[in-house]
């Protein structure tokens, strides 16, 4: 029974995990950017000189990633249920499961490191961006994305 309900958890945990990234990354981020890019959406305390689509685009989105967290703390503990029972109850331990172990605490380590250092040290810097961003002028609406008025075509 406890192989039974191990493997489900490995197999629902994995879902759950690679199956999240996928969605939001191939689902969720182009529908929202395209979303926030194509309408007139605006935020208090973004300086106009900065792209607003992409802004709020990436405000929302990253709300978005600061939930999926949870989700990937669910599946890893699911992951590990289903690694674990065969790990604890197999002598020897065969060699895949250790394989499937060492890349579940890889996982874990990514995750951490993604979590608790990477999230943050991005909401500081677009604190710091945005910050910086409001003593600049806001471009005018003839230039292009490179900096060219149109017209005169660059260099």
């Amino acid at each position: 029974m406890w192989k039974r309900l191990a493997h489900l958890s490995f197999w629902l945990g994995a879902s759950l995990y690679f199956g999240g990234l996928v969605s939001i990354g191939a689902i969720a981020a182009p529908g929202v950017f395209h979303v926030t890019t194509h309408t007139a959406i605006t935020m208090p305390g973004i300086a106009p000189s900065l792209n607003m689509g992409n802004q709020v685009g990436g405000e929302i989105f990253g709300e978005v990633l600061n939930r999926f967290v949870w989700i990937e703390v669910i599946g890893s503990a699911l992951l590990l249920f289903g690694i674990g029972v065969p790990l604890v109850s197999h002598r020897p331990v065969r060699r895949s499961i250790s394989i499937l172990f060492s890349l579940w605490l890889a996982l874990v380590v990514l995750l951490g490191y993604t979590a608790g250092y990477l999230h943050p040290q991005v909401w500081h810097m677009r604190e710091v961006l945005r910050a910086s961003a409001m003593t600049q002028p806001a471009p005018p609406p003839e230039c292009d994305s490179a900096g060219d008025v149109a017209g005169e075509g660059g260099v």
